[in-house]
């Protein structure tokens, strides 16, 4: 089993590891699939007293719809764990563009629900932005509204550059966000925000939210140009799911082919300091 270290001084920064943020699909599940590794990676943190919490750039769902996900495939969860890119994008605009109030939301009614709670009024005309999610319930209306009003100079943001879902439906491609924004960034000649993962913010707003430092967290996951990147970026530990070792030029930190793996390297080197 694939199991590589690429730096000298890993052993250490898994000592100082507190956090880990945890990637959802391909990572945790694929689908409605748990991997047989989650639980027991889980059991290990809560031995080694490291919280966790999960970061998803799937736009389509609200943090509720995530924690009922969760709870039915066995994985206890509070709400506090869970950090989606729409709740990214709410506080992102709140930090950065607080005269945004107005949202047209090209996305699902939970993705809306989700920005209304957040305190953004979501309308159907004259919006201050435009933003697009991963839309599971488009309308060709819907489409065609988006792309007037960000014709129309209203602010255009993407929750996360993602063109794909992952999915075990069988013949299906979940089109994902990216291929909505491009589409629309093609059509009116604007260029969208585009936030979620890869954005080093993403898993520094995220753990605001606990009071630790990226140095001190590892993000895991099993896309390089989302999870790892970030990771990278933000300073993290940057945690690679695959069975396969990446080939980009920087490496990630760690490569495992699941969480377990990880899990028992953070459990060995604790034995480590005990001992």
């Amino acid at each position: 089993m694939l199991c590589q270290i690429e730096k000298t001084d890993i052993s250490e920064r898994l000592k100082n590891i507190r956090h880990v943020l945890l990637d959802m699909d391909g990572t945790i599940y694929c689908g409605n699939r748990l991997f047989e590794t989650t639980i027991p990676f889980f059991e290990i943190l809560a031995k080694l007293d490291i919280s966790y919490s999960f970061l998803t750039n799937n736009s389509s769902k609200s943090v509720e719809d995530y924690v009922n996900k969760l709870l039915a495939m066995g994985v206890h969860v509070e709400k506090t764990q869970m950090y989606t890119s729409t709740l990214f994008a709410s506080e992102y605009l709140k930090r950065n563009y607080s005269g945004v109030k107005k949202l047209f939301v090209l996305g699902t009614e939970s993705m809306k629900l989700e920005l209304c709670k957040t305190g953004f009024d979501i309308v159907t005309s004259n919006p201050d932005a435009v933003i697009a999610g991963y839309d599971t319930e488009l309308t060709y209306e819907k489409l065609c509204k988006a792309a007037y009003w960000i014709n129309e100079g209203a602010f255009f943001i993407s929750s996360h550059p993602d063109r794909f879902c992952p999915t075990n439906q069988p013949e299906f491609i979940a089109i994902d966000c990216g291929c909505i924004t491009e589409f629309l960034e093609r059509l009116t000649g604007k260029n969208a925000l585009v936030l979620g993962k890869p954005s080093p913010d993403m898993l520094r707003y995220a753990l605001d939210r606990y009071g630790v430092a990226p140095h001190e967290s590892a993000m895991a996951g099993d896309r390089y140009n989302t999870d790892i990147k970030m990771a990278v970026d933000a300073g993290a530990l940057s945690i690679y799911i695959s069975a396969r070792q990446s080939e980009e030029v920087s490496p990630p930190d760690i490569t495992v082919p699941n969480l377990l793996k990880f899990g028992q390297m953070l459990k060995n080197v604790r034995k480590g300091i005990e001992q």
